[in-house]
């Protein structure tokens, strides 16, 4: 199982800690084999540029205006 945490746009020490022992634990019970967690998205320039537009969409701006991230 591979956990993709979005919680939070960059890491944030308590979120991993609840994936990684909180909820692997929880895995191992259930009979997970193997559990991953995935690093956050944190400064992924594809990820921030996404996050602008779905805003600029919600507030009704035009797509084609570039966005200050």
């Amino acid at each position: 199982m591979l956990v993709v945490p979005i919680a939070f746009v960059s890491d944030h020490l308590e979120t991993l800690f609840e994936l990684d022992h909180e909820y692997g634990k929880l895995a191992k019970e259930k009979g997970i084999e193997q559990y991953e967690v995935m690093e956050g998205l944190n400064d992924s320039e594809l990820f921030a540029e996404s996050l602008a537009q779905l805003v600029l969409q919600k507030i009704g701006q035009n797509e084609s205006k570039s966005a200050t991230v």
